[in-house]
């Protein structure tokens, strides 16, 4: 309250690290010019290190539970204030899946990625589908971009269980029998593993459709709320493109079925919570995000 009544007279407000308060107390009390860490840096070395343990327990888990299956796709939410928290392991998780790192300059700013090879990764890559919330694509647009560009790398490595390149190129034939004439129109679209809401837009109305349960009457119509907000695309020089700028040759939302084409086959939704201050069913973006998901990629196969 101090801090408040310090700032509305225009004083000097001590600048101090926020975060969750049990893993840096220091954040506590509260009534300070908040900080967190520059973006550009993000992940930093020994972020991305502990994001590639993680990819390979994600990997090793799924694996046992699924009797030696590889998940060969993966769909990962992303929330700024969750990377505000983690500083970008769940990015670099992301990297690491997909079989790239990042490639620093000499004052630990990330400029871009590398490619790792078949043989140090020791493991087929994984095809990796983004959902970046409104706020994250205003917040971290730049690793976006960076995880765009990683998908350009990988698609273009020639090893036969490349994931990304055997789902991309089968969505090209696809794009191709739909009508679509323009063969650098459908590489990038078949590319594209960034969806969002529409740019300027915020939240993907799920919430607020579940809880009209008198305008609805199955899961369908849930999932077809979250194909029609989350169903914009980023990345491969689109930044927010829906069925407004992108319409396919028969007539159908182009942008929504590019979204199902991409979530199909999908083999685990990923979410990360690492805060201590609510739980997992105290906040709807939570179900609006993950159960959106999950129900989406339900939708499109079933399972």
């Amino acid at each position: 309250m101090q801090g408040l009544l310090d700032a509305l007279e225009g004083k000097f407000i001590r600048p101090a690290t926020g975060n969750d308060p049990l893993r840096n107390p220091d954040a506590l009390p509260t009534g300070k010019n908040f900080y967190g860490f520059d973006p550009s840096r993000m992940p930093s070395q020994g972020i991305y290190a502990e994001g590639e343990k993680l990819a390979e327990e994600l990997i090793s888990n799924y694996l046992q539970k699924h009797n030696g299956q590889f998940p060969d796709k993966l769909a990962f939410n992303l929330w700024s204030v969750e990377t505000l928290r983690h500083e970008g392991i769940m990015e670099s998780q992301i990297l690491n899946l997909l079989g790239v790192k990042p490639k620093y300059d000499g004052f630990g700013k990330v400029r871009g990625v590398e490619l790792i090879s078949r043989e140090e990764l020791g493991r087929p890559r994984v095809d990796v589908v983004v959902t970046p919330s409104g706020l994250y694509r205003d917040m971290f647009p730049q690793f976006m971009q960076l995880i765009d560009q990683a998908i350009n790398l990988v698609y273009r490595s020639t090893e036969e269980d490349n994931s990304i390149r055997i789902h991309v190129d089968k969505a090209i034939q696809e794009l191709k029998n739909e009508g679509l004439k323009d063969s650098n129109l459908i590489k990038r679209l078949a590319m594209v593993r960034l969806f969002s809401s529409e740019s300027g837009s915020y939240g993907l109305g799920v919430d607020d459709a579940v809880q009209a349960t008198d305008k609805w009457e199955g899961s369908k119509e849930i999932a077809d709320v979250y194909f029609n907000r989350a169903s914009h695309l980023y990345g491969q020089g689109f930044w927010g493109e829906g069925k407004q700028a992108i319409e396919g040759a028969t007539g159908k939302d182009l942008a929504i079925s590019l979204f199902k084409k991409a979530l199909s086959g999908t083999k685990a939704v990923v979410h990360s919570r690492s805060t201590n201050v609510y739980g997992a069913l105290d906040n709807d973006d939570l179900f609006q995000y993950l159960g959106g998901m999950t129900l989406a990629i339900k939708q499109i196969d079933g399972t």
